[in-house]
């Protein structure tokens, strides 16, 4: 009922007098709520949405209405405003409004801040979160609007970004939700808080997530450790303490039981499974096990384990499939449910390793010219193949021998790629669309969705006038734009086209730029980091020179954080996430006395010890030192960990990118040590590598020092060796200090970005 009271909001708003109306009905709540429901109303007003969407949303939020045991004894108001519809008896004369002193009706201020449960109301406020974007300004968060005015000031230690007219923001150690006038909607009590979806949030409280609704209520226990965000979908993939996966419903009940090794994502409707038996690669003794299938959103098989060796992702309600070695072909094609469509003749055709899925009906294949069994030496110095296109039966639909490359297909379009190099547009049936050729198209076969091709009606391409936008018939909607940069060197990103350039001064090596065809705005490469906020299109996130900013329309900044005093203050570290640690340990040379090899960097080279250091004779020290400060990272306050050996031996260390197996630790609340920074690992063998200390040296590194709510102590863990016959590294620990730490620093750890080689979760 309380969820009904923005609906009838809303609905004064495009009746007669509404505004008006409105006033009064909000004019003695708080002035955050007064903003808030303002702000509501006057974006609905701004939408022209008509008087009969808001009295259908009325009417489903008064059907879906529970009442509490209260609402029976609350006064009847049935003339509320003087409306006349039926409906409004049920809705408001369940006691959302009252008489006020001068016999005035009003809405009962605990129902102002509510929002519907009802999809009709779901669907609306997704495009109602006002337009604020989080800032920080000396470790402090506030939120701009898409002026680039500050609406709430720099107060919050984190913020995230506003959805379905809440975000989570972060005050002291815990995490609640403010609406856009700042006030907390719902209280401070989270480990870490993410942004509402649908109706619902994903919470943390020690490290276990929950689902809560707009009042903040956890919508139910699990046991489970993990669970993926529902998003738009009724179900949720989970992981149980056993290391296994299984599927839940919205209401925490499980769909399909955590029994499974792997649970891929879903695919039009589809996920592949694997069983606890699978084991394709078998050790010693043992023979293999394939045991995979495919389960359906309600979390019945749809293809059972037995049949196939290896699924790939559903689409186009079709899946590429391993067969068994029994069989005359080695790869088939299915449908959604496990019915073997056609197989693969390998040795006249095979699918586009690259793409292996089907967009509006047609697959993308390579057609030997040669007998693929004579194919035992790589490269060729003849072509093997060309492209061509199969339907759902498996037959060849077009091909054509002058082409060595196939998009998949979007809009009824797809693009071949020559062997000169240059692309057309081509219709379903191959026939080109179109005169016109081109250079280059911004398109990957490697990461593509069908729906990329010509997403908000518009494909970008390179001729040799330039950078163009083209439609499905070829016609050119913008440009040509002359612009010079390297082949490769442009992606999509929304309606914009980005483009990049090598740049060895910065940190990932390259600038961003972009070109906006809509609006006629070019910006050369400046931004060392650049980036779309959904919905918000118009507005771009980006980095320069270690400051971000947020930029408008026309490619100029709304708001840009401020430079940094070089005499300010050094910033406490007030996190809420795992750290990454990183220290490293350079070498003079790449060998030791010894002669065995080493890494080598002039990042930290090791130093002579010297008896006015005060380092322990005989043995290996780790002494941090919190009186000795410096800048961490150059903003935030630091300390000197330092690193001895007065031993008579040389030490070894692993040291994957250089850095030192050396991470700081924490006290919880239940009395145990904890990781509050992780170690890097990498799947790149370039990576790694390791490093020796002599006896008589050290290493001096700087540690972060961190600030939070709970107060406890911490210390320093580092792995080495004595020597590297020896399986097992010993521990070396610091000496105890005092510090803050907050909740989420002992779990969470921040998703990978795209360009990390490291992946240091070891997932």
């Amino acid at each position: 009922m309380r969820r009904t009271a923005l609906a009838l909001l809303l609905f004064l708003a495009i009746t007669q007098n509404g505004r008006s109306q409105i006033d009064n009905a909000i004019g003695w709540i708080s002035e955050g709520q007064r903003l808030e429901l303002s702000g509501i109303v006057a974006r609905m007003l701004r939408r022209n949405l008509s008087r009969e969407a808001i009295e259908q949303a009325v009417r489903e939020a008064a059907g879906s209405s529970r009442l509490d045991n209260h609402s029976r004894d609350w006064k009847m108001i049935i003339p509320l405003f003087g409306w006349e519809f039926s409906f409004f008896d049920q809705a408001i004369g369940q006691g959302l409004g009252e008489l006020d002193a001068e016999g005035q009706a009003r809405l009962k201020k605990a129902y102002l801040a509510a929002l519907g449960d009802a999809p009709f109301i779901r669907a609306l406020l997704s495009g109602l979160s006002p337009a604020l974007f989080p800032i920080m300004v000396e470790g402090k968060w506030g939120y701009v609007d898409d002026k680039g005015n500050v609406i709430l000031s720099p107060r919050y230690r984190a913020a995230g970004s506003f959805a379905e007219g809440l975000a989570p923001v972060r005050s002291r150690g815990t995490y609640g939700y403010i609406g856009p006038g700042g006030q907390f909607t719902i209280e401070p009590r989270f480990d870490y808080a993410e942004p509402f979806e649908d109706g619902i949030a994903r919470v943390y409280l020690e490290g276990k997530p929950y689902f809560i609704n707009r009042f903040g209520q956890i919508l139910f226990e699990h046991p489970f450790e993990e669970i993926e965000a529902f998003g738009p979908h009724s179900y949720a993939i989970v992981k149980a303490v056993s290391g296994k996966y299984g599927l839940i419903n919205r209401e925490g009940q499980l769909l399909a039981d955590t029994v499974f090794w792997s649970i891929m994502p879903f695919s039009d409707g589809r996920t592949v499974v694997q069983g606890p038996g699978h084991n394709p690669y078998p050790g010693l003794g043992e023979e293999a096990v394939w045991e995979v299938g495919a389960i359906d959103t309600s979390g019945v098989f749809a293809v059972p384990f037995g049949l196939y060796r290896d699924i790939s992702y559903f689409n186009n309600g079709l899946a590429i499939v391993e067969l068994s070695p029994e069989e005359k072909y080695k790869q088939g094609v299915i449908d959604a449910n496990g019915n073997l469509k056609f197989t693969i003749p390998e040795k006249e055709w095979k699918l586009n390793y690259r793409i292996k899925t089907f967009s509006e009906g047609l697959a993308d294949v390579k057609i030997y010219l040669i007998d693929p069994d004579s194919l035992r030496t790589w490269p060729r110095p003849e072509r093997v193949s060309y492209v061509g296109a199969v339907n759902t039966n498996g037959q060849v639909v077009f091909s054509n021998q002058d082409w060595e490359e196939l998009t998949l297909f979007g809009q009824g379009r797809a693009f071949a790629k020559d062997i000169g190099g240059f692309w057309i547009m081509i219709d379903k049936q191959g026939r080109q669309v179109g005169a016109d050729t081109y250079e280059y198209i911004i398109y990957s076969n490697w990461a593509a969705e069908p729906q990329e091709l010509f997403e908000d009606g518009i494909f970008f391409v390179k001729t040799r006038e330039g950078w163009c936008s083209i439609d499905t018939s070829g016609a050119v909607v913008a440009g040509p734009l002359k612009y010079d940069n390297e082949r490769g060197s442009a992606v999509r990103q929304g309606k914009r086209l980005l483009f990049f350039r090598r740049d060895t001064s910065t940190r990932n090596g390259y600038l961003f730029g972009f070109w906006d065809p809509e609006k006629g705005v070019l910006v050369e490469p400046q931004f060392h980091e650049i980036t779309t906020l959904p919905p918000h299109e118009d507005v771009l996130l980006a980095m320069e020179s270690g400051r971000y900013g947020y930029i408008g329309k026309q490619g100029r900044y709304l708001w840009r954080e401020p430079p940094r005093d070089s005499n300010a203050a050094l910033l406490p570290l007030d996190i809420d996430y795992m750290n990454l640690g990183l220290y490293p340990a350079s070498l003079p040379s790449r060998k030791d006395p010894d002669g065995r090899e080493g890494m080598n960097s002039t990042r930290n080279v090791f130093q002579e010890t010297t008896d006015s250091q005060g380092f322990q004779n005989g043995t290996m020290t780790l002494v941090a030192r919190l009186q000795e400060r410096g800048p961490w990272n150059e903003t935030y306050e630091g300390f000197q960990l330092y690193l001895a050996n007065t031993t008579q031996d040389t030490v070894f260390f692993e040291a994957p990118y250089g850095c030192l197996y050396l991470k700081i630790q924490a006290l919880d609340k239940s009395g145990e040590w904890r990781d509050i920074e992780y170690l890097p690992d990498s799947w790149c063998s370039y990576t790694y590598g390791t490093a020796f200390l002599p006896p008589g040296h050290f290493w001096a590194f700087t540690a972060p020092k961190y600030s939070g709510e709970y107060s406890t102590r911490l210390r320093a863990e580092l792995q080495y060796w004595d020597s590297f016959e020896e399986e097992k590294p010993k521990i070396l620990h610091s000496n105890e200090f005092r510090s803050g730490v907050n909740p989420a620093q002992f779990w969470r750890k921040r998703p990978l970005t795209p360009e990390w080689r490291m992946n240091p979760y070891k997932n």
